[in-house]
């Protein structure tokens, strides 16, 4: 509503008031995920792009099938499986495997073991994560 309603203000069509929600809310995840990992990776801002398509697919069986009583419960079975179970897992796995060849590649150039220093390195990333993250809702409620 901050952002959709005013793009619709200035002229925008609807796809492109999407578009640019969708666009804003995928460099925002990145910068959030970016930040407390210290390494740039387009997994969140594809993950948050990759949500478009199935706005329109999903309006488009609803097209298809029609409304129907049992319409609500195929919509939140397609957005659970792919934001849930196979979104955001699919995307913490993806950024474990690179905090880890990053700290096994260090670990060959500086020839130490970043093995030790690793879960302390996730867990500060999470820290910072949860923290960045109290803070946007905290920013949003006011």
């Amino acid at each position: 509503r901050h952002l959709y309603f005013p793009c619709v203000r200035a002229g925008f069509t609807k796809s492109q008031a999407a578009f640019a929600c969708f666009l804003f809310s995928a460099v925002f995840h990145e910068v959030l995920v970016s930040i407390p990992f210290h390494m740039v990776r387009v997994y969140a801002f594809a993950g948050m792009l990759g949500q478009m398509p199935l706005v329109f697919i999903t309006k488009r069986l609803e097209k298809s099938f029609g409304q129907t009583y049992w319409w609500p419960v195929v919509g939140n079975v397609v957005f659970w499986v792919t934001f849930c179970v196979v979104g955001q897992p699919m995307s913490v796995l993806m950024y474990y495997y690179d905090i880890v060849s990053v700290a096994k590649e260090t670990a060959g150039e500086v020839g130490t073991s970043v093995a030790k220093e690793l879960p302390n390195l996730i867990s500060e990333a999470a820290a910072a994560a949860i923290n960045a993250t109290k803070a946007a809702m905290h920013h949003t409620e006011l």
